[in-house]
């Protein structure tokens, strides 16, 4: 994981091959990724990044129809203004989790192809504006990705399991504390 605080760009990319992986980009003033791509052989891959609190999300400024962007694994939120833009070309946006850019306005903007699965919900995270951007129990983005991990580039270090627990669901069943000999702190995940 690479943090870039209180830089004014994160990555700035121009044309040829790029692939950035598992790296969180925050505080940044301006773009946290910018691409200005102008050449049909240019290929650029994000995935597992974690953009929270910059300026902009990711920024494509420019790009020709032959330009390959593939934008994977993402968690881009809270970024002052734009979290995923494209002023030209097109970007594909496969798994990921883009929320509150702009309060909401500008999550995704321009020619984005916005693949299987896209959420715009709050990630749940523990401490983000402090720069802990580890998932929570609760977070929307564990077991998201692509290849069963997690959206972006922090994964979850705890426990889903719910300890001691056994049973049948029934239909029309609710349990109350006061009947149940168990207290379920947090969610209880049901396989």
């Amino acid at each position: 994981t690479t943090l870039r605080d209180g830089s004014s760009v994160g990555f700035n990319l121009r044309d040829g091959q790029h692939r950035i992986v598992d790296t969180v980009v925050r505080a940044v003033a301006s773009t946290a990724v910018n691409l200005v791509l102008d050449h049909p052989d240019t290929t650029v891959e994000l995935e597992r990044l974690s953009l929270w609190g910059n300026g902009n999300g990711v920024v494509s400024a420019r790009g020709d129809d032959g330009v390959r962007i593939v934008l994977r694994d993402l968690l881009v939120a809270r970024n002052a203004s734009y979290g995923v833009y494209a002023s030209a070309g097109s970007l594909a946006l496969d798994h990921a989790l883009v929320w509150d850019n702009q309060n909401g306005a500008r999550d995704i903007s321009g020619p984005v192809d916005q693949g299987p699965l896209v959420l715009r919900t709050n990630p749940f995270l523990h401490d983000p504006d402090n720069g802990d951007l580890r998932p929570t129990h609760r977070s929307p983005v564990i077991g998201r990705g692509a290849s069963g991990g997690e959206l972006g580039a922090v994964p979850f270090d705890g426990d889903l399991r719910t300890a001691g627990l056994a049973g049948v669901l029934r239909e029309d069943l609710t349990l109350t504390a006061e009947e149940s000999p168990h207290l379920i702190q947090g969610d209880l995940i049901v396989p």
